[in-house]
């Protein structure tokens, strides 16, 4: 399987084995979010492999612009896109600290704040796949 993240500026691309374990990785710094994508899907190969893109706000215009791009790509016109945070919480369900385990809560707090939500080992997505993202929440410090 591969992995995309979609980056404020630039793409982190993984191969994966079946176990969940990296077997490549790549990082590209570029304010164009698809020639990033491009190339760093391109460092890890695996063109057969399936697709999961992940990306912090799906409305944002780069990544719709990212995503248009990945389209014209013949490897990467079958795939999942979900939240970095969602994108977290399988991680963890599948080969962290949430192994085995199918309800995980997933939250994390870098250069953006993300969340995700597994029920019954079901990502919980919501009617427009930001049921989980903390970062729209206003917070008040008081």
């Amino acid at each position: 399987m591969r992995g995309l993240e979609l980056l404020d500026t630039g793409a982190v691309a993984v191969l994966l084995d079946d176990d969940g374990q990296v077997k490549k990785r790549f990082a590209v710094t570029n304010a164009d979010l698809g020639a990033a994508a491009a190339a760093a899907l391109e460092k890890v190969d695996g063109s057969s492999s399936p697709l999961g893109v992940a990306v912090f706000n799906p409305e944002a215009a780069a990544v719709t612009a990212a995503l248009k791009s990945l389209d014209r790509r013949a490897d990467t016109k079958k795939r999942e896109i979900v939240s970095s945070g969602i994108a977290a919480a399988v991680a963890e369900a599948w080969t962290g600290a949430g192994r085995g385990i199918n309800d995980v809560v997933y939250f994390g707090v870098s250069e953006h704040a993300v969340a995700g939500v597994l029920r019954d080992g079901v990502p919980v997505t919501g009617a427009h796949g930001a049921a989980a993202s903390s970062a729209w929440l206003g917070l008040n410090p008081l």
